[in-house]
Order: C-alpha cells, then sequence, then structure tokens
C-alpha cells in the first residue's frame, strides 16, 4: 500500500514538472516577438535615417549642379562683356583717328602733284602705309567702293552725275573713304552715283 501511495506521488511529481516546462516553453514562445520588436523598430529607423540621407544626397547635388551651371554661365557672361566693351573703346579709337587719317591721305594725294615734293613724299607714303597696316590688324579694312553697284548698307550717296563708261547705280568714285571694323560698319563710303549715259538720262526724262 505505501509502495502505491509513493508511486502515485512519484506519477504526480512527473507530471507537475512537464506541466511546468510546457508552461514555461509556452511563455518563452510568447516573450520572443516581444524581444524581436524592438530589433524591428531599430530596422525601420535605420532605413528611414538612409532613405532620408539619401534625398538630402541628391538636394545637394541639384543644389551644386545648379550653382555650377549659374557659375558658368556668369564666366561666359563676363567674357562676353569684356570683349564687348573692348570692341566698343577699339571702334571709338579709331573712329577718333579716321578724320586725322583722312587730311593725311588728301594731303599726301596732293604732295604728289607737286614735283618739288617728290623725295617728301616718298617718306609720308611709306607713314601712311605702315599706318594702314597698323589700323588693319586691328581690324580695320577700307571699303572699295569706286566701281561697284550702291550699296545702301556700304554707302552714302552724295550727289548723281551722268557717266557714259559707268551704268547707272553704279559708284563713279568716293568722295570719302569707308571703313569697317571686323564685321562692323564703322563709317560708311560718301559716293558719288551713275546715272547712266546723258542719252539714257533724256530718255528717262521723257
Amino acid at each position: 500500500m505505501e509502495q502505491e501511495n509513493k508511486t502515485e506521488k512519484e506519477t504526480v511529481s512527473q507530471s507537475s514538472e512537464e506541466i511546468s516546462d510546457e508552461a514555461n516553453a509556452t511563455d518563452a514562445v510568447d516573450e520572443s516577438p516581444e524581444e524581436d520588436s524592438p530589433q524591428g523598430d531599430a530596422s525601420g529607423r535605420m532605413q528611414g535615417k538612409l532613405e532620408e540621407a539619401y534625398g538630402k544626397r541628391d538636394e545637394l547635388q541639384n543644389k551644386y549642379l545648379r550653382a555650377a551651371a549659374e557659375l558658368d554661365n556668369l564666366r561666359k557672361r563676363s567674357v562676353r562683356d569684356r570683349e564687348e566693351i573692348a570692341s566698343r573703346t577699339r571702334a571709338n579709337i579709331i573712329g577718333d583717328l579716321l578724320p586725322a587719317v583722312d587730311a593725311f591721305r588728301l594731303g599726301l594725294q596732293d604732295a604728289q602733284n607737286r614735283e618739288e615734293a617728290k623725295s617728301v613724299v616718298e617718306g609720308f607714303a611709306m607713314v601712311m602705309t605702315q599706318m594702314e597696316s597698323i589700323l588693319g590688324e586691328h581690324g580695320l579694312s577700307l571699303i572699295d567702293a569706286t566701281g561697284q553697284p550702291f550699296d545702301t548698307s556700304l554707302h552714302e550717296a552724295v550727289s548723281h552725275e551722268a557717266s557714259e563708261d559707268i551704268e547707272e547705280g553704279q559708284v563713279i568714285y568716293t568722295v570719302r573713304t569707308g571703313y569697317k571694323l571686323g564685321d562692323r560698319l564703322l563709317r560708311p563710303a560718301a559716293v558719288v552715283i551713275s546715272k547712266g549715259s546723258i542719252g539714257e538720262e533724256e530718255q528717262s526724262e521723257d
């Protein structure tokens, strides 16, 4: 009898231990999600910070690219402004010199008709050639109008004359030399334009 009671006690004790182990196992299973939850939150926060950092990086990169483009445009505009100022200054200086060049050329042409001034003329002719060469290096060029069709963009008509040799509408001779500075008209050539032959002029009047 005593032996049976002892066996029953052992059985009950063993059952209690099994129930306790199962309960502990259940608690461990129930607690595991609670332990994993902080790790999930940390991973989410890390992902969010990474996305925010990438967003700031893209924003800064766009700002940098815009600033670099603006700086390049500013540099190009500055170069254009300097070139325009230099060109305008050069045109003003050369334009102021043109009356003196004209006077020098007219004086030289008059002196060439004087035999006693022949030796002096040769020296001044060399100076004139040198002056034109220097101005040419800075982009100045003469407008050769004589014998050319009248061009309103290059010529300025001061008179019309009848001519047996020059067709109507063409330049007979130049009164004042015209100049260009590069592609820019500095001063139009003052010219006399042919009205054609006298016979053509009479026919046109009829």
